[in-house]
């Protein structure tokens, strides 16, 4: 007997389920036809249940390599299906655009560039592509004459495009959360952070400190955070870990460490089971858990 699907899921809630944002479903709705919702008479979207399952199917094929404008026909195939580097070579162009406007100095365009990259791929995993990216470019520009120069402009174009984000994110319902720089970070990893939880519609207040992280208790009780996410240093002292345990259950919130040196703790951080780490931007789509909002 066949059923009838029900379509009553908000948008919000789909991407508490899938790690999908709001935007890139639009996106990928608009371009190419995947998910359609339905429609409340307000104009809200509502997904099925079904749908869930698509959009992991189409998170599985984006996983695998394949792009995205070549998802549509291998979703329910049956059969394996070997990919073949299309998606590289999406990327390629996608990266290729923003190395020209960087190089030409057209910081509009690389704004709407990165609007491209990152409303259709989910920010988790586009992250990886962009430091990759940024790296190529830092090494291509290192042999340029006029390489700090146009380094210097891409950071503050990078910052600025973050900010625009999080003025947007401000305007919405959203979270906040404690992102704390316990030193200095390897380049561009502490925006790529910035950027995906912002895709998660959390504004990340960063603070940077090293120690006395008991006067941090006291920016909670304004700012309300849902989590505290910390970036470590290369080096992490023993104490730093412990005050953030400590810290951990005085605010009953979650903590943990991400960015390039997190894993290094792992050892450190055996006896602290109120601490987590996370390896990758990836990782975020599931800590904290996303909150149920945004119903367009």
């Amino acid at each position: 007997m066949v059923t009838e699907v029900e379509y009553n899921l908000p948008i919000g809630e789909v991407a508490r389920l899938t790690g999908v944002n709001p935007v890139t479903l639009r996106a990928w709705q608009r371009r190419f036809g995947l998910v359609t919702p339905q429609r409340t008479p307000k104009g809200h979207r509502l997904y099925s249940v079904e749908q869930v399952d698509e959009i992991k199917e189409i998170l599985h094929w984006l996983e695998q390599g394949v792009a995205i404008s070549r998802v549509k026909p291998l979703l329910k195939q049956t059969t394996p299906v070997v990919t073949t580097g299309e998606a590289d070579s999406d990327w390629q162009q996608l990266t290729e655009g923003l190395t020209d406007a960087v190089l030409a100095l057209k910081a509009v365009t690389v704004r709407q560039r990165l609007d491209e990259l990152t409303s259709l791929y989910p920010l988790p995993l586009c992250g990886e592509q962009l430091l990759q990216w940024l790296t190529a470019l830092d090494s291509s520009l290192a042999e340029r004459v006029d390489g700090p120069l146009l380094r210097s402009w891409l950071q503050q174009q990078l910052q600025h495009y973050s900010a625009l984000r999080c003025e947007s994110v401000l305007r919405q319902k959203h979270r906040n959360l404690l992102l704390l720089s316990l030193g200095e970070q390897p380049d561009y990893h502490q925006w790529l952070w910035q950027l995906a939880l912002l895709a998660q519609n959390i504004v990340p207040h960063s603070f940077s400190v090293a120690d006395n992280l008991d006067v941090l208790s006291l920016v909670s009780e304004r700012l309300q955070p849902c989590a505290v996410l910390a970036l470590p240093a290369a080096r992490t002292h023993q104490s730093t870990l412990e005050q953030l345990d400590q810290l951990a259950q005085k605010l009953a919130l979650p903590v943990a460490f991400g960015g390039a040196y997190a894993p290094l703790l792992q050892q450190a951080m055996s006896e602290l089971p109120r601490l987590t780490i996370l390896a990758s931007v990836t990782q975020l789509a599931a800590w904290p858990a996303p909150a149920k909002e945004l119903q367009q």
